[in-house]
């Protein structure tokens, strides 16, 4: 049997056999769209991925799965069935990629390639603590917009038990967006204070999100760090009665508040204004 078959099987000795002995074993071989550490991963099986980790081979951690044009990583496999225990050891791995995700191409029944990946997919289901975790790589793509859908699909690539929501599709959307459609204010607020963070990213704005949902904090929020008000924005808020001039004159007093309180010489930031004091005051 194959190390890659004994996966696949989730035969834990079988694999221990396979990699205590002489032979010479490929360690991230493919076979039939899968691999030794996406197979454990993808069942669940922390045994095995311990296992594969700890043979002193180099394991290519960021190699996922390729069929056709469809594409999955290990840590997105891992993570989107729910296996907490395999995403956080494969997060303390050196080199680990965590903007890799999962990728649908287009067919003649849909017209946009279908993306996610983790930090999106944490943001969507609201889990606070791994977007914690994720802010803390420095590669982070806080940022990045993609074509995502909500539709759940229960295959080799995407596991997801969302209810059907396609409407985020075919937008180019950032996990910001993902956060404040939702309402969750929480992931919203740590996403604000990630340093590289842009409030107005993608084809819909996080602001239009949160208007539509009638979110009043997270709009409060949103902008208070700098979120531009456009057109679809003002629309939004008619059409849901939130009136956004009274959210910033609120933003204005608060900031003149903000201005009184301060000591002499230092500086004061809020949001999307700077004001440096004079120390000759």
């Amino acid at each position: 049997m194959s190390l890659n078959k004994a996966c696949m099987n989730g035969d834990v000795s079988q694999v221990q056999l396979i990699l205590s002995g002489d032979e010479v074993v490929d360690i991230n071989d493919q076979y039939s769209y899968s691999s030794p550490l996406y197979a454990a991963c993808k069942l669940g099986n922390i045994a095995i991925v311990e296992l594969l980790l700890a043979t002193g081979r180099r394991v290519n951690i960021n190699k996922g799965v390729h069929c056709y044009t469809d594409y999955c990583s290990n840590l997105f496999a891992a993570y989107t069935r729910g296996f907490r225990d395999i995403v956080k050891l494969l997060l303390t791995i050196d080199g680990i990629n965590v903007n890799d995700g999962c990728y649908l191409m287009s067919t003649s029944f849909q017209h946009y390639d279908k993306q996610d990946f983790p930090l999106y997919y944490a943001c969507k289901i609201g889990d606070y603590e791994m977007v914690k975790w994720l802010l803390k790589f420095e590669d982070i793509e806080v940022n990045r917009a993609i074509f995502n859908y909500d539709e759940p699909t229960n295959n080799e690539y995407v596991y997801s038990t969302l209810e059907h929501d396609s409407s985020d599709y075919p937008y180019l959307t950032t996990p910001l967006y993902a956060a404040c459609k939702r309402g969750y204010l929480e992931i919203v607020k740590l996403l604000l204070q990630f340093r590289n963070i842009s409030v107005n990213e993608g084809e819909v704005s996080p602001l239009y999100a949160a208007i539509m949902g009638n979110y009043i904090e997270i709009i409060e929020c949103l902008l208070y760090n700098g979120a531009l008000v456009d057109e679809k924005c003002e629309e939004a808020a008619q059409e849901m009665d939130i009136d956004i001039e009274s959210i910033l004159l609120r933003k204005t007093i608060t900031l003149f508040k903000t201005l009184e309180s301060n000591v002499f010489g230092k500086h004061v930031w809020r949001g999307d204004i700077y004001i440096e004091t004079s120390k000759g005051l």
